[in-house]
């Protein structure tokens, strides 16, 4: 299976992550001199790929199961023999995805799915594979924190992230290699997106994860990705991939793949000094502006001459170097530029002084479409339907309703607490019932039992394991009374700093610190010192935000900067000091004299007064449509202040003396954005007022020209296509849920303005669900004084769905309307309700 070759690139990697492991890495050479050969390239193959937080984290037994499986895959799977040696390794062999707990699961999968596509070719099989994935797991937004493949399978639940790691699993398992590709930042709305590729004899195809089409390489978010500046997939083989790189996060590589998606262009970019000579190796960072922030998308760095390139997409770039407290920055349009220099200078030439931005999205232009038939849409439906009908049954069974009431019984005070607890747990019912069940059993107090659940979130319920709430609870309960309850539960109680796994690791930091009685007697910044000497970080041999366990720190010496500070403030925790991360910038602190203090003995830089304030028609809302960053020698880093300024009005912070930038975004259908930035300075106590203010658009700035798809409706008695309905210069559709908000709040809204509507002579057409929608008051006064109006219906929501994303907007909010011009062309939508839609289309249907 390994050539010579590949045996002798292993050799060394895999040796220096056995030297991490110390004395856990007999287990694996004792296992190495007995086991077949190719079973034995492959183990060192992974120890060799994985982050170092991988091989002291998991135990031997998992690699080897992956190796194991890996190897009868290639030599006996479904498709043994047909796929090269690199790209099985990679995206096979792989037992990592993305950032998600590593379990067992390759091997199950195979189990319960092989016989399903027996006989089958490689693309066939991948559709199979992706209509099981769809009838196990759907989609549910939640926390950043990634669960693993079998915890997903075993909610029915996941984010885009999640869906797509769990589908990747499923497909490695069966031996077809599939990578996570995913977008990092949307240009034309604020948020990004995950799904998956696979090779299938001979190349790669993408689709949706747990979102199956009857073909591949097509998925709601074909149109979507083509509006994107940069699209990644993550390498950790051993070699260089041979795609295009933009940058290193740890041990993986980021690839684009925009060109597969896209319409792309090369950019060139040079950096100079205020001489403007070349700067050679400075870090060239390429962002998007996303949820009001500028988000870095890529990375590059420049050559002797100063320069680099970069592939990406046509629309707008934001492309910032630093070095020390030089900085430059520039706004590139790269449907119309493809190269700027940037000059390094004092990062206080940027103050006081607004820039207004245009930012433009990339146009709506998929480079290869494809159609299916109507056969095709009515097949995939109807799977959909029986594949959506299977996951509810599965998840209907988590939750027993009986076994729920009968614990809670035991909980008089909590009984409501529990029962939503359990419902939340989905697939971990027994395991939190297992936990309750023992706080009783041995006479534990139940009030902070509960409150030990409460702390948790709701991804939490989904894998948290009754052994380390139990042990957990134990080794906290004398701190009870030693502090307000609010403190003592959010920074002791609490398992949780951040979003690391939650391990049970009690029992060995009890035997760790028995050993080293030192540490507890030690004031809580010696600690920290104490943890940075004792455990090295090797950023290049880590991954992203992976977390180290406690165990896996102390035994191996080895952690990432964030896990050494976790592990601090655990430790803390756990000798009865309350300790956090801060919520504004991250940093370490504990809780003194009743308020928290930094754990590092970091320079104390004086605060002011800011005092931010905006005209009074913009609501304002932090991380929607402004921001605030503070320069650091990373460059800008966006301050968290969701708990400090509330969401519906501006106010005054207190900030630490440095450099700021504010900026606000005002995000316009079409999905270009209208922005303002301002850099100003905090400095000696001076308090300081900022007035935000919001670029304005016209409306024609904020319209669109997208050629819909047409679709299926009932009009009197028969079917029509949508197309055939059209025959006005503009038309109005707009797809109700009577008798629901917000449906019934734009109905009352159109009745208000009904004179207004009738004069412009619009074709309206309201498409309702079925006949007895009829029935409904409001959708009856309001037909009643419009004229012009068209009653159609379509009783599926796919229609909407489909149009609802072609136009960008919410797929799952009705009411959806959309304005559509000749051509079937669509010029503007909206889903569920914002403040002003009446208005808004007013304004749109009386324009030329």
């Amino acid at each position: 299976m390994f050539s010579e070759k590949i045996r002798m690139k292993i050799e060394e990697p895999f040796l220096q992550q056995m030297h991490h492991l110390e004395e856990l890495s007999g287990e694996v050479f004792t296992y190495l001199q007995k086991c077949d050969r190719d079973i034995a390239d492959a183990i060192k193959w992974l120890y060799a790929a994985m982050p170092v937080s991988d091989a002291v984290d998991y135990p031997f037994y998992l690699i080897l199961e992956y190796a194991e499986h890996g190897v009868f895959l290639y030599h006996h799977g479904p498709f043994a023999n047909k796929i090269p040696l690199e790209i099985f390794l990679n995206y096979v062999l792989l037992h990592r995805v993305n950032n998600e707990d590593i379990v067992s699961c390759r091997k199950y999968f195979y189990e319960l799915l092989h016989k399903e596509i027996e006989n089958c070719d490689m693309t066939e099989a991948a559709k199979r594979i992706n209509y099981w994935c769809a009838q196990e797991v759907t989609y549910r937004a939640s926390d950043e924190r990634t669960i693993s493949a079998i915890t997903a399978y075993r909610s029915g639940f996941g984010r885009c992230g999640e869906e797509s790691t769990f589908a990747v699993s499923v497909f490695r398992g069966l031996g077809i290699p599939a990578r996570q590709v995913y977008v990092p930042l949307w240009s034309h709305c604020d948020d990004n997106h995950a799904w998956v590729e696979v090779w299938c004899d001979g190349g790669w195809h993408y689709l949706g994860a747990c979102e199956p089409e009857e073909i591949l390489d097509k998925g709601w978010f074909t149109n979507a990705a083509s509006r994107a500046m940069m699209i990644h997939s993550r390498w950790f083989g051993l070699t260089q991939p041979q795609d295009a790189i933009v940058g290193k996060k740890g041990i993986a590589t980021i690839i684009n793949h925009l060109q597969w998606y896209a319409q792309v262009k090369e950019i060139t970019i040079k950096v100079q000094d205020e001489k403007k000579q070349p700067c050679a190796g400075v870090t060239v960072c390429y962002e998007v502006l996303n949820y009001s922030e500028f988000g870095n998308v890529a990375a590059t760095t420049t050559d002797q001459m100063g320069q680099t390139s970069i592939m990406t997409g046509l629309g707008s770039i934001h492309i910032s170097a630093h070095v020390g407290e030089l900085y430059a920055d520039y706004l590139m349009n790269t449907q119309k530029e493809e190269q700027c220099i940037l000059i390094l200078e004092s990062i206080k030439t940027k103050l006081d002084t607004w820039k207004e931005r245009e930012l433009i999205a990339p146009i709506d232009c998929v480079p290869s479409p494809v159609v299916l038939t109507k056969e095709e849409k009515r097949r995939n439906e109807q799977r959909l339907n029986e594949a959506a009908q299977k996951r509810r049954n599965k998840i209907t069974q988590f939750y027993k309703t009986e076994e729920a009431k009968e614990v809670a019984a035991d909980f008089s005070g909590y009984k409501e607490e529990v029962l939503l607890i359990l419902k939340k747990a989905s697939g971990n019912f027994s395991e939190i019932k297992d936990y309750l069940h023992r706080i009783k059993e041995q006479k534990l107090d139940v009030a902070m039992g509960i409150q030990l659940l409460l702390t948790l979130s709701d991804k939490d319920y989904l894998d948290v394991k009754a052994d380390m709430l139990l042990n957990h609870l134990k080794a906290i309960a004398r701190y009870k009374d030693s502090y307000p309850e609010d403190i003592f539960t959010s920074y002791i109680l609490c398992p949780r700093v951040q979003f690391e796994r939650l391990t049970d690791d009690v029992g060995f930091l009890k035997h760790y610190l028995q050993d080293k009685k030192e540490i507890l007697q030690m004031d809580p910044k010696d600690i920290w010192n104490y943890i940075d000497k004792q455990i090295v970080s090797i950023p290049e041999k880590e991954y992203g935000q992976l977390i180290t366990s406690i165990t896996g720190c102390f035994k191996s010496g080895v952690g990432s900067r964030l896990s050494k500070e976790i592990l601090s403030i655990r430790i803390l925790r756990y000798s009865g000091i309350p300790a956090r991360m801060n919520p504004i910038d991250g940093t370490m602190e504990y809780y003194s004299n009743g308020e928290f203090v930094p754990v590092e003995n970091k320079k104390l830089l004086a605060k002011s007064c800011v005092m931010f304030e905006g005209d009074s028609n913009t609501k304002w809302k932090y991380s929607q449509n402004w921001s605030l960053g503070k320069w650091s020698e990373n460059g800008f880093q966006t301050l968290q202040l969701y708990g400090d300024i509330t969401t519906d009005k501006l106010g005054a912070l207190d900030l630490e003396d440095g450099i700021y930038r504010v900026i606000t975004s005002n995000r316009l259908p079409n999905g270009n954005i209208f922005a303002k930035e301002n850099c100003f300075e905090v400095n000696g106590g001076q308090d300081t007022r900022i007035e935000l203010s919001m670029k304005q658009a016209e409306l024609s700035q904020m319209l669109e020209e997208i050629e819909l798809p047409d679709f299926e409706l009932q009009w009197e008695q028969q079917e029509v296509s949508a197309r055939e309905l059209a025959g006005s210069p503009k038309m109005l559709f707009l797809w109700l849920e009577v008798n629901r908000e917000p449906t019934e709040h734009i109905l009352n809204e159109l009745y208000e303005i009904s004179d207004q509507i009738n004069k412009l002579g619009t074709k309206i057409y309201f498409v309702l669900k079925k006949e007895e929608d009829l029935q409904d008051v409001t959708f009856n006064r309001t037909i009643k004084v419009l004229e012009n109006v068209e009653i159609v219906f379509n009783s599926s929501k796919t229609n909407a769905q489909i149009l609802a994303r072609r136009m960008y907007v919410d797929p799952d909010k009705l009411p959806l309307i959309i304005v559509i011009k000749e051509g079937f062309l669509g010029t503007y939508a909206t889903s569920g309700y914002n403040v002003g839609t009446a208005d808004m289309l007013m304004r749109i249907l009386n324009a030329d």
